[in-house]
């Protein structure tokens, strides 16, 4: 007989099986031996009446590590539209997944997110754990032929006197509705005009003008829209040529609440609480832009002009995630709305240029020119763009910064309820047109404090609350001056916190 056993035994292992075992012409086999460990240098020791013999090291390993593979097939769809997702594992006993409540090692499925998705799934087996994802990244579906998409802009053209283009669109009942028409560029005779029918074939809106038109509403129905594009002079040329004007034109369409799919090479989008963004108006163009806030978020927008002789008159509007305008200002140079958020949700601001009601036929539209926008939104993060000045504050410390046409700077500290507070702002240098205006946000949302003078403007409050604070430093000359640039001023200032 002959007897085995674990020589060197590197992780304490149990040698199993049948471990003696009678000579057979000789020869003694060993068919069913264990061992229960994995590790790397075991010897085994086989040992006979007046003979030990040990074999060479080898290893035992354990059992192998899962491995699992996921994908998605597109990865990119639009709304309505499905993926594949395709799995596979290896060295696993279970797996689960995100989107069913039981899965195969492998397989294959279809899935149709309506909004971005993250598929996830897990496998288990002796030797672990292994993970893997896929993201579906869902887009809105592109317009039909002759269909606007929210947020963006369709260029045509009127080749033929008299003639008619025509767009559709889908709106909810209570959207906000707004359609701009500006002329092309050159010496075109079109003397823009764009109606709007109803779902239910009523005329809705109507507006002709010399270079850019607008209709702005409230969705009366929930169903199909239909534009109708062309050229008017007005009903004094009844029957002098007043529908016979060509040339091209640019039509933008916003609808909200909604997703905003801003044309390439245009300006708009998500917005950055503390930041500026900047765009250019064309004829009749309008830019949407969209953020989100919290009910009891105090909102400030400031919209300002790029360039003195531009002929942009920045006018901003702010809709609600319901879909009503709730916040709307023009002026000359530097336009402003401030407000608390009335509910929780995607709120969209309107750029543009609007001369007042006084020119709605006469070009009130038409302004053109680069504008920077700025959100300030308290309480929140501020993310201030590189080159502004805003941000944290140290107590007793000056902090610099200069006010562009309709700028605001936001700044930020911390203070304990029960703190004094004292905030002072004066202009840097006694030429500039800067009328300095400071005002202070408390954590919870509120305006607590706010004053301007011709060249220097101070708060003095007891804190009311623990928690962060935000300054909104800016420029105004009193509610005298509300439509004529009260927000325009300019120049360099200095701020001073004392805590």
């Amino acid at each position: 007989q002959v007897s085995i056993a674990l020589g060197h035994n590197p992780s304490g292992a149990t040698l199993t099986g049948t471990t003696t075992v009678a000579t057979v012409s000789g020869k003694a086999t060993f068919s069913d031996l264990v061992v229960d460990r994995p590790g790397t240098g075991y010897t085994l020791v086989a040992s006979a009446v007046g003979l030990s013999m040990a074999s060479n090291t080898f290893v035992v390993s354990g059992p192998g590590t899962p491995t699992v593979t996921l994908g998605a097939n597109p990865s990119s769809i639009n709304a309505g539209q499905s993926s594949s997702l395709s799995w596979s594992s290896t060295n696993a006993t279970s797996c689960s997944a995100t989107w069913t409540a039981s899965t195969a090692a492998s397989g294959s499925a279809t899935v149709s997110p309506t909004v971005t998705t993250v598929y996830a799934m897990g496998c288990t087996g002796p030797g672990g754990v292994a993970t893997a994802s896929a993201t579906v990244t869902v887009g809105s579906p592109p317009p039909p032929p002759g269909g606007l998409a929210s947020g963006g802009t369709r260029s045509g053209t009127i080749s033929v006197a008299g003639a008619i283009d025509t767009y559709t669109f889908a709106a909810s009942q209570g959207d906000a509705i707004v359609l701009s028409l500006g002329k092309g560029m050159g010496t075109a005779t079109l003397e823009p005009w764009i109606r709007l029918v109803s779902p239910t074939g009523a005329l809705i809106g109507e507006h002709f003008a010399v270079s850019a038109a607008q209709v702005t509403l409230t969705a009366p129905a929930t169903g199909i829209y239909t534009v109708l594009v062309g050229s008017d002079r007005g009903p004094a040329y009844a029957n002098y040529g007043r529908f016979a004007g060509t040339g091209s034109y640019l039509l933008s369409f916003v609808s909200a609440p909604g997703t905003l799919s801003i044309s390439p090479g245009d300006e708009g989008g998500a917005m950055t609480n503390g930041a500026s963004h900047t765009g250019n108006i064309g004829t009749g163009d309008v830019d949407p832009w969209s953020f989100t806030a919290t009910q009891g978020d105090a909102i400030v927008l400031s919209l300002g002009k790029g360039a003195a002789t531009a002929t942009l008159e920045p006018w901003v509007r702010l809709v609600s995630p319901t879909g009503a305008i709730i916040g709307e200002h023009f002026a000359v140079s530097a336009a402003q709305i401030t407000l608390t958020a009335p509910a929780s949700g995607a709120y969209t601001v309107l750029v543009g240029s609007d001369r007042g009601p006084v020119y709605i036929n006469y070009d009130r539209y038409a302004g053109t020119g680069s504008y920077l926008l700025t959100l300030v939104k308290a309480p929140g993060t501020l993310s201030i763009s590189p080159g502004d000045e805003g941000g944290a504050m140290t107590n007793g410390a000056s902090h610099t910064g200069n006010i562009g046409t309709g700028d605001v700077d936001p700044w930020s500290f911390t203070a304990t309820q029960g703190d004094a507070i004292v905030l002072s702002l004066g202009k840097g240098a006694p030429g500039a047109t800067l009328e300095p205006w400071i005002r202070l946000v408390s954590p919870t949302g509120v305006i607590i404090g706010e004053q301007f003078g011709v060249s220097a403007a101070q708060i003095t409050l007891t804190a009311p609350a623990s928690g962060a604070y935000t300054v909104i430093v800016g420029s105004d000359k009193g509610p005298a001056y509300i439509n004529y640039d009260r927000y325009a001023g300019t120049g360099s200032y200095v701020l001073i916190l004392t805590k």
